[in-house]
């Protein structure tokens, strides 16, 4: 797998609504960025993602939160027979389904997941989908955090993190990210 370093692309659009897994908030809070959501449009978290946040004794995370444009949904929108086919075959749990029944049912959304199986189902789906990583390129991109900022942050995930991700790849997007800043 090799990362695409499309997120590095120039554009002055916020993150519009986006539908976030426990993972990423998890990862974010770790590493002390969770101010990179603040520029969503929309923040919404389905019930079963809360719930597993204050399950795992992370409230602060949602009271963070709050400050932004955070809305829990109830998620008991229709989920397409398609999406939930992939969800069988990807063994997804109860936050990444309600995750994708959410998105199903918005415009545009953006799904914010590290969860490899979800990513794909989210990519078969047709949906916009991103990680931690991904928000952290994007930072240095909008002028959220400088490119020396996010290579520390990205260095520092292997032992602030409970992100797992491995090594060469990491060391790839630190130099991309190195790379661009130069340009």
């Amino acid at each position: 797998m090799t990362w695409s370093g499309d997120f590095m692309v120039k554009t002055d659009a916020g993150l519009g609504i986006l539908v976030c897994d426990t993972g990423p908030l998890l990862h974010l809070h770790e590493m002390g960025c969770l101010d990179l959501l603040d520029d969503a449009d929309l923040l919404m978290l389905p019930t079963a993602v809360r719930d597993e946040i204050v399950f795992l004794g992370f409230s602060e995370i949602l009271r963070r939160l709050e400050r932004a444009n955070l809305q829990i949904a109830e998620s008991k929108a229709s989920i397409n027979n398609r999406c939930e086919a992939l969800s069988e075959i990807f063994a997804l749990h109860q936050g990444e389904r309600e995750c994708l029944s959410l998105c199903a049912n918005l415009p545009n959304p953006m799904f914010l997941t590290d969860d490899f199986a979800a990513r794909l189902t989210a990519i078969a789906l047709g949906l916009r989908v991103h990680g931690t990583i991904g928000l952290i390129v994007r930072a240095v991109r909008v002028g959220r955090r400088t490119a020396e900022q996010a290579v520390t942050i990205l260095r520092d995930i292997p032992d602030k993190s409970s992100l797992f991700i491995k090594r060469s790849l990491l060391n790839e997007i630190i130099q991309q990210i190195q790379m661009h800043s130069r340009e």
